[in-house]
């Protein structure tokens, strides 16, 4: 095997291993990764006399880093320990996390670099194997629920908040090889988008994107059911309104990003209400609801230097130390992407991940208008990375890390599109 086919073939495995992390064995997929991603920064290193990546690559990597920089140095500055007993088992384990995503990054932008444009069309068939395996075992889980088999591994697939009449016909919700059900939905969504867009055969694409729908709704997480929604509702907007977008917009669009996730972000507790109301759970609002708005109370009324920088790393661990409650430390992440980074991060760590969102949104938006369509693959994804980090808070995960490649890549297959239509117009020889 040639090193080129050998590097194709580690691409390949970390793609298919990318939205494992909602899946039991999350710890050892990430310890996999990191050893894959610093061979294959070996290999291009070596065979290309040093690594290649975009413009617009870069920006992604420094952006989310910055992230964590100011996460770490806001825990270093708010720790009243000595610096010994400040690096504990969880800052380091959360610090080794941080450098495997950050490798993977590296690995598999500098790889979509050394492409050519057929062998970077080509990886289209990769990103839906991993879809496809959590659509199998889901298919397979209706299966056990249906005759009562048990279920090959143990997920959190109890009907809890369901009521009784949907109780009493599916005993349990599909949650495939995730933890949980809303940590199967947004890959769900996301396969749904693929088979869309890259399924080309028209009886096939519309029969698996039936079936990933049906597993969507089996899962009964209210959390997919909005996403699903909201990104519909947002296909929808886009397919009757379109502008021209120049560079002048650039700082517009991040303001328009911040306003809208802030919406969104203070409307998810409203909707956690009113389900909640609907649904007999509780009187008043659910316990994550209640939990995000302390939360929030306390980021507000911190010092001036926590609200800019958060309040470091791993600090939701210790939220006694800061005013919560007892009663109240129900949860450890508020299953907020947004509020868990303004809490670590500060507003400067929002800002560093809506500049990011900004200019994957800038960029899908100018592919989508210079292909003359309406709806784009790069844009959708973008705006279901928005939808998922308002339920799920899962900015250290190699399935945050998987979506931001793919929109990389499906920005580059658009863009050769672009070419080509562009090459056939003018009568030109591909």
């Amino acid at each position: 095997m040639s090193i080129r086919r050998f590097q194709g073939l580690l691409f390949a495995l970390i793609i298919i291993a990318g939205p494992m992390s909602v899946t039991p064995w999350s710890k050892i997929i990430l310890a996999g990764l990191f050893g894959v991603s610093a061979l294959q920064i070996a290999l291009l290193s070596l065979s290309n006399g040093g690594l290649m990546i975009s413009h617009l690559s870069s920006k992604i990597i420094l952006s989310y880093l910055l992230i964590f920089v100011v996460g770490f140095l806001s825990l270093l500055i708010n720790s009243t320990e000595p610096y010994g007993l400040l690096i504990s088992t969880e800052t380091l384990g959360r610090l080794f996390s941080i450098a495997t995503l950050s490798l993977t990054l590296v690995a598999c932008y500098a790889h979509l670099a050394s492409l050519t444009e057929n062998e970077f069309e080509q990886l289209g068939k990769i990103w839906l194997i991993p879809g496809f395996i959590f659509v199998l075992f889901g298919t397979y889980q209706i299966y056990c629920n249906l005759t009562g088999k048990p279920f090959f591994i143990e997920t959190r697939d109890w009907m809890h908040g369901v009521p009784a009449i949907i109780r009493d016909a599916v005993p349990k919700r599909v949650t495939s090889i995730a933890e949980e059900p809303s940590f199967l939905s947004p890959i769900l969504i996301e396969t749904f988008l693929l088979v869309m867009f890259l399924v080309k055969t028209k009886w096939l694409r519309y029969s698996v994107a039936s079936l990933v729908a049906a597993i969507l709704l089996l899962t009964f997480s209210g959390g997919g059911y909005v996403n699903a929604i909201m990104l519909g509702g947002c296909a929808t907007l886009l397919l009757f309104w379109r502008f021209p977008l120049g560079k002048p917009h650039f700082f517009i669009l991040i303001l328009l990003v911040s306003f809208l996730t802030a919406l969104f972000a203070f409307g998810q507790i409203l909707i956690e209400f009113a389900m909640n109301k609907f649904i007999h759970e509780a009187s008043g609002g659910s316990s994550r609801a209640q939990f995000m708005k302390n939360l929030l109370d306390i980021q507000f009324n911190a010092s001036p230097f926590n609200l800019l920088f958060g309040h470091g790393l791993t600090s939701m661990s210790h939220l006694n130390e800061f005013g919560m409650q007892m009663e109240d430390m129900l949860f450890r992440i508020s299953n907020n992407m947004f509020l868990d980074i303004l809490w670590e991060s500060g507003l400067i760590g929002i800002m560093s991940v809506m500049a990011l969102f900004a200019l994957l949104l800038r960029q899908s938006l100018m592919i989508q208008l210079a292909l003359n369509k309406r709806l784009s693959l790069s844009l959708l994804l973008t705006i279901q990375m928005l939808c998922t980090g308002l339920y799920r808070s899962e900015y250290i995960s190699t399935h945050l890390i998987w979506m931001l490649i793919l929109v990389v890549w499906a920005i580059g297959w658009e863009k050769s599109k672009i070419r080509r239509n562009s090459e056939l117009s003018c009568g030109d020889k591909i």
